[in-house]
């Protein structure tokens, strides 16, 4: 499990605590709720226990953004300074969209190894699979729901990509957050129909 600790934590960490937490759930079936980069945290969850995962609501699901954010500013945005103090190991402050952050190369170079691949299809090994994404979203666009819907098999019944008009990446007004409580109940509603055949 992890420190908690975004300096040291590692993606690794995120998906070991991840299946800590659903382990302490007791139910031999869940449905998780894995939005931005938790998508790829779901998925491979999914992955790694084949039925126990039965359904995932993917808000925003964020499946590139580390190629398209942390990486690309690594080998194009950084000053050669905190480039070399990265490339010695050492911590370095970075500005992001969620505020300042403390990166490490080795952080950033097992984080990348541990995104979805995405050169092949993904099973999600009888998982019900439903996204939601915002078309005012300006952190992930919204056709990353449409690529990573192409990328999955194994799913039980269809994959949906729900578009939300003036929804954003928090996916947080009153009309989002109904309509996210809506597509979880629905996924529920379709494994229980699931479980009675």
């Amino acid at each position: 499990m992890s420190s908690g600790y975004f300096s040291t934590i590692e993606f690794d960490h995120w998906m070991e605590d991840c299946e800590a937490a659903a382990a302490q759930t007791f139910n031999p079936r869940l449905t998780l709720v894995a939005p931005s980069m938790g998508a790829i945290i779901g998925v491979k969850l999914a992955q790694r226990n084949p039925g126990w995962v039965t359904g995932l609501l993917l808000p925003a699901p964020a499946i590139t953004i580390f190629e398209a954010s942390i990486r690309h500013w690594y080998d194009n945005e950084i000053c050669p300074e905190d480039k070399a103090r990265l490339d010695r190991g050492e911590t370095v402050d970075v500005q992001t969209y969620w505020g300042r952050l403390p990166l490490r190369k080795g952080v950033l170079d097992r984080t990348y190894a541990a995104m979805l691949d995405l050169s092949r299809p993904i099973s999600v090994a009888g998982a019900r699979v439903v996204m939601l994404h915002g078309k005012k979203d300006n952190v992930v666009h919204y056709t990353e729901s449409f690529r990573l819907q192409e990328m999955l098999e194994d799913t039980t019944g269809p994959i949906d990509v729900v578009l939300s008009e003036n929804g954003n990446h928090r996916l947080n007004d009153m009309t989002d957050l109904l309509l996210l409580s809506g597509l979880l109940d629905m996924i529920v509603e379709d494994e229980d129909e699931m479980e009675e055949y």
